[in-house]
């Protein structure tokens, strides 16, 4: 094996801005994940701690990463109002079905209401055009001159809840539909401002005055932190870009799996001829 990987390269915590909002423990947790993923390849320690590690890393918080932030405030703003906006429209269709339930019951007495006004109106004329009015014709008359004004009672209570419904059925539209301008301006502003491609350089390995840093700039969880790392710390161990697209060390990374992350046959192979190491003499 090359003496290059003789010993494991040290690596320490320098500096980290408390924007960042992330703890040591958490990046400590994952440089040991990278330390395992690099050096599982050769089957020998090549990455290690060390309070006094000669690899600072350092995570820096650039105008890349306000911009990153920004971008994920508003975002998760967005999503919260498309919530409340979704919750206020199901309010809306409640309110609506209500009001059709109570249209549909006014409706149908006002119906029944009206047939009876009809009937007793014909026999009222019927009546006088005979001039004879029976017992039992007058007592017909009287029961349905009853059942006239009983409907007519409930005509009245139904049609202010039908009209107090109507206004709360507008009243709700009208918030739900000036929300939804609301929220689609939100939405203008986003893609006005983040939808356009942007170049972030994440991070850069530095060995200058035999001072070695991996500084971190910019990253949108820690699973990304963790790639951008990887990817470093690949530069750490002296390992250059290669162009398979999910290659740990291609310098665009898009299309690693960065929740299970691996290296790619390239990327082994670059480790184990770093180290002089052959896959066939394994």
């Amino acid at each position: 094996m090359s003496s290059e990987c003789s010993e494991p390269i040290t690596w320490r915590i320098g500096t980290i801005d408390s924007r960042f909002n992330i703890k040591e423990t958490e990046l400590k947790n994952i440089m040991r994940n990278i330390e395992n993923l690099w050096s599982d390849a050769v089957e020998k320690n090549l990455l290690q701690y060390s309070d006094s590690g000669e690899v600072a890393i350092n995570l820096i918080y650039s105008e890349e990463q306000k911009f990153t932030d920004n971008e994920q405030k508003l975002s998760e703003q967005i999503n919260e109002m498309r919530k409340k906006y979704y919750s206020m429209r199901v309010d809306y269709q409640q309110e609506s079905v209500r009001f059709r339930e109570k249209l549909n019951q006014y409706n149908t007495t006002f119906t029944e209401y009206a047939n009876k006004v009809n009937e007793y109106n014909l026999r009222l004329s019927r009546l006088t055009n005979n001039g004879i009015v029976s017992r039992d014709d007058d007592e017909n008359l009287k029961n349905l001159k009853k059942e006239m004004e009983f409907l007519e009672k409930k005509l009245d209570p139904l049609e202010e809840e039908l009209t107090a419904e109507e206004q709360n059925l507008n009243r709700l539209s009208e918030e739900l539909n000036d929300y939804a301008d609301e929220v689609n301006e939100y939405v203008f502003q986003y893609r006005n401002r983040y939808s356009q491609s942007r170049t972030f350089f994440q991070g850069f390995y530095t060995n200058v005055g035999n001072q070695k840093k991996v500084n971190i700039y910019q990253f949108e969880n820690l699973d990304k932190l963790k790639l951008v790392l990887a990817h470093e710390f690949g530069h750490v161990l002296g390992l250059s870009h290669n162009e398979n697209p999910v290659s740990i060390m291609n310098y665009n990374m898009r299309l690693q799996n960065e929740e299970r992350l691996k290296l790619s046959d390239q990327d082994i192979q670059s480790i184990q001829n770093k180290c002089g190491l052959s896959q066939t003499s394994r």
